[in-house]
């Protein structure tokens, strides 16, 4: 047998060829894969891309090199969405968008390297004619989220409902219209695939928003609807009246969506049905959003009646107004009622009226009867400027009522100071200084009423003495002391009326003489000791210390004694700006 193949072979010149040929490719097959191995030992293989970009046969930080180059200038370049035909411009980088350069070359370095060395062989084979192309994208995803919906608000085209319209006498349907947004699911897939290709110029997906409200939904309720609004409605109140048109209640109305009953069977608890509308009906918030458009007509505060004194007795000085408030509620659910009757009779609404605290018919109950207290102030010499703001800030007292534990604040009840509420500069200690402003001598009426307040026994609640003694608040004493400094909301004064009743003030002022007087029912009294001098004397340019006190006495008998100490500084140190 061997003879016979050793002759075959001998004389067989065709299969030497053959054989000869077959050994020569495997060698040359084998010479290139290890040519192509020994040259590329430490490059990316021929024929490997990233995002398009050919990095074979570059050394993975030349890879990166090239790579960082092409990512870098597109994060800041400008990519074009689409979205009907509109482009919005960002730079990816807006999205948070980046790229790990050096996870895609090493990635790609590995690419025939990584498996068995016949597989690897294999792709190093078929790399130069089947490339292989690598991608990778990094997103900030609330970034990214936030820009697509930005995107969207700006870019969609919102659906339209189909509406009810009264016109020439007709309710008609007005058709709706389908609109379009981003499809957000596919753009989150879509755009990370395109940004990473890094395409200038992407297509944002589309999904179609259909009306919630369908021409063929408002056709089937068009009976029901024309019964709802078949006539303008008519609401009155007093000489006042008001028309809600057709139109109107057209626009008020909604339509209730019903969930369908489901079963809790394991399609439906992950499937919900669809949901169905039902008919349509009057918002009723809109109806009451109406009202409360009107009803700045109609609602007013109670007005206490102003009362005087005369012959000692409390006595109407101006009549009191009842409050008004329009009921929302009930006149809502009165109009609602009234889109489903046939009558067409005018709604009367209900209106809340409150009675005012002090009104005529109640005087006698509110215990004014008789003083309580009363104080004195004089102020010669004042000059015309500082009489004239007495006068005025005097006249915001008058008639003041304060209710049974109601606390008396000075600056409260005396509003703004200044020229257009008549009051004239004059002089007044500020911030260690005597100088010039408006409402100089309001002082002397704060002053008063704390004399007149102390005299009824009443808590004094805040109190501050002057910086220096004036002239002006030491008489009918003799001695400093009994003031009451005010330059609001800095400084205050403040009593409390803790009668049982209430306190009516009445101020008068006759020429240089300041009175103040408290009237309700004399539950108590204040008598003052005092003031003395603990240290200095009448000597303005002085520092100076007095004391009172003060026994609030009640059937004869002292229950309380307060004590008031104040110190004055010397007017020298308080320099005039004139």
């Amino acid at each position: 047998m061997n003879k016979k193949l050793k002759t075959w072979w001998s004389q067989s010149k065709t299969w030497h060829h053959v054989l000869l040929g077959l050994g020569m490719v495997v060698f040359l097959f084998m010479f290139g894969i290890f040519t192509v191995r020994i040259f590329n030992y430490n490059k990316v293989l021929p024929g490997v891309s990233v995002r398009g970009i050919n990095i074979g046969g570059l050394t993975v930080d030349q890879a990166i090199t090239r790579l960082d180059a092409q990512t870098s200038q597109y994060l800041k370049s400008d990519v074009s969405y689409m979205l009907n035909g509109n482009a919005s411009i960002l730079k990816p980088e807006q999205l948070g968008i980046n790229f790990d350069n050096r996870e895609m070359a090493n990635r790609a370095f590995m690419i025939g390297r990584e498996n068995d060395i016949v597989t690897d062989i294999a792709t190093q084979v078929t790399l130069p004619f089947a490339k292989e192309d690598i991608m990778q994208i990094n997103v900030d995803r609330e970034l990214f989220s936030n820009s697509l919906i930005e995107f969207n608000n700006i870019s969609a085209k919102p659906s339209q409902n189909a509406f009810y319209s009264f016109k020439d006498g007709k309710i008609s349907v007005t058709e709706g219209k389908t609109g379009q947004k981003i499809d957000m699911g596919l753009a989150i897939l879509g755009l990370t695939r395109q940004l990473s290709d890094l395409k200038s110029s992407i297509e944002m997906p589309i999904d179609t928003v259909p009306p919630s409200l369908t021409n063929d939904l408002l056709q089937r309720q068009l009976s029901s609807v024309n019964n709802i609004a078949k006539q303008a409605i008519s609401l009155s109140y007093g000489s006042k009246n008001w028309e809600i048109s057709q139109q109107k209640l057209l626009d008020w109305l909604s339509v209730e969506k019903q969930e369908k009953p489901i079963r809790e069977d394991l399609l439906n608890k992950y499937y919900k049905m669809q949901t169905q509308l039902g008919d349509f009906k009057i918002e009723r918030q809109n109806v009451v959003a109406f009202l409360n458009g009107i009803s700045g007509e109609i609602n007013q505060e109670a007005i206490d009646a102003t009362l005087a004194i005369s012959n000692g007795r409390a006595t109407v000085f101006k009549q009191s107004k009842d409050g008004k408030s329009l009921n929302t509620q009930r006149s809502a659910d009165a109009i609602i009622v009234a889109t489903q009757s046939s009558s067409s009779a005018p709604i009367e609404l209900d209106v809340d009226v409150k009675k005012a605290a002090v009104a005529d018919d109640n005087i006698d109950s509110l215990g004014i009867k008789e003083l309580i207290g009363e104080g004195v102030s004089y102020f010669p010499g004042s000059t015309p400027q500082r009489l004239q703001n007495i006068n005025v800030g005097t006249s915001r007292y008058k008639g003041v009522l304060l209710k049974p534990g109601q606390v008396f604040s000075f600056g409260e009840i005396l509003g703004e100071v200044g020229a257009a509420q008549g009051y004239a500069e004059s002089k007044v200690i500020l911030d260690g200084r005597q100088e010039f402003q408006y409402g100089g001598g309001l002082c002397q009426v704060s002053s008063t009423i704390f004399r007149a307040a102390l005299n009824a026994g009443l808590p004094i609640l805040e109190r501050t003495n002057h910086s220096f003694q004036v002239g002006y608040y030491t008489q009918p004493y003799g001695v400093p002391g009994v003031d009451a400094t005010i330059y609001y909301p800095a400084v205050d004064f403040k009593f409390k009326n803790d009668t049982s009743k209430y306190i009516l003030i009445e101020p008068e002022m006759v020429g240089t003489t300041l009175t103040f007087r408290l009237y309700g029912t004399k539950e108590k009294e204040g008598k003052l000791r005092g003031p003395f001098f603990d240290f200095g004397s009448t000597n303005v340019n002085a520092p100076s210390q007095t004391t009172f006190f003060r026994d609030v006495v009640k059937n004869g008998i002292v229950t309380k004694t307060d004590t008031f100490t104040t110190y004055y500084k010397s007017a020298l140190d308080f320099p005039s700006s004139n």
